[in-house]
């Protein structure tokens, strides 16, 4: 494959193409044809968490009149989507990963390869139903929040794009002042096979878990102050003992209740959390329910935080999270939140090799 040397500019390919022309970068490639049906899912359940009251004066008009309105609101969300989808179309050269979106304004967005933080593939469970992956490329300026989301796309092009971007960035930092403008992609990379730095220990994960439940019981105990109080306590409130001995039970079996869910809610999410290195790549994977996988450069890391709860000290762990440059905050972060006390040091040189952070985890001065 010659590359291309900017002398004239390389031919389009016809939109939605997913084939590449030798020499030149790849065509513009669509996401996976099921893209409309999750996105519509993803909106309609960002809307009811946020619209919920609504529905309920909705519903209080009667089942017809809710049913009618919710159809007409399902078939109008699944145009839409279905729209976006075909206007919806992204690229990969040597320099740049380009983007077309935009149902009643067009966008146009580019992302130089160097400029990437790290690479994150999502699968919620309605993902994986489909075995398809959402794909988030985080930038310097991203601000927390991903700079371009690839939301559907299947598990070996999720994959492609996340080597290929590799590869890019490293040629690109190697050979900036050579590459030209819609250059083609650098060749396939012999990856590696991926080495194992670090697995979170089931036991620590559930003290951990177990010890930050309390935290979360307010989502249980919060309704008993709102409407459903009133429902729950007509059901089973003539299940218990009236006085201050029933009020004890119910008290101690909600917060069983709470303790349980809450412990539950974190062992899943942070299930089977390990870090691997594959090259110059940090990759953590974690969650059971939702599967995350997050890439990032390891000499992109610039701060190192440990951070130790009361919960976490009751439990012996320590959260360690590696910053990267986009930022301190948001979701630009490497985060194993449950680091036996005894290996934080260890995990700590392996997210920024040479950092000297030993200094002890000691309550703070009277």
């Amino acid at each position: 494959m010659q590359p291309f040397d900017g002398s004239m500019p390389p031919p389009e390919v016809a939109p939605g193409s997913a084939t590449s022309v030798p020499g030149v970068h790849e065509g513009w490639r669509r996401r996976h044809p099921i893209s409309p049906v999750i996105n519509s899912i993803d909106i309609a359940y960002r809307s009811i968490r946020q619209l919920w009251p609504g529905l309920i004066v909705l519903v209080s008009f009667g089942v017809r009149i809710f049913a009618l309105v919710a159809a007409a609101v399902a078939i109008l969300l699944l145009a839409w989507t279905v729209i976006a989808h075909l206007r919806f179309q992204y690229r990969l050269s040597a320099t740049e990963l380009e983007v077309r979106s935009g149902v009643l304004t067009h966008n146009v967005r580019s992302l130089p390869v160097d400029r990437v933080q790290q690479v994150g593939m999502n699968q919620k469970l309605r993902h994986q139903v489909f075995g398809v992956v959402s794909v988030d490329v985080q930038s310097a300026g991203g601000a927390g929040s991903p700079e371009i989301e690839l939301s559907v796309l299947t598990v070996p092009e999720g994959e492609r794009i996340r080597s290929a971007l590799n590869a890019a960035r490293q040629r690109a930092a190697t050979l900036d002042d050579t590459l030209v403008p819609g250059s083609p992609l650098p060749p396939p990379v012999v990856e590696v096979a991926p080495v194992l730095l670090f697995q979170q220990p089931t036991r620590a994960l559930f003290k951990w878990s177990l010890a930050n439940s309390p935290l979360l019981m307010f989502v249980v105990v919060a309704p008993l102050f709102t409407t459903a109080g009133g429902f729950v306590r007509e059901r089973v409130g003539d299940r218990f003992p009236t006085g201050a001995v029933g009020v004890s039970i119910a008290v101690a079996l909600l917060a069983l209740i709470a303790l349980v869910a809450a412990t539950a809610v974190n062992m899943v999410r942070y299930h089977d959390l390990c870090l691997t290195q594959q090259g110059d790549e940090l990759r953590l994977r974690y969650g059971l329910l939702t599967q995350q996988q997050t890439d990032v450069p390891r000499e992109r890391i610039q701060v190192v935080t440990e951070t130790i709860t009361v919960p976490g000290r009751v439990a012996g762990v320590v959260g360690v999270t590696g910053h990267n440059a986009s930022g301190s905050t948001g979701t630009d972060t490497t985060y194993l939140p449950a680091v036996p006390s005894a290996d934080r040091v260890r995990v700590t040189e392996l997210l920024a090799p040479g950092l000297a952070l030993h200094a002890s985890l000691r309550p703070h001065p009277r």
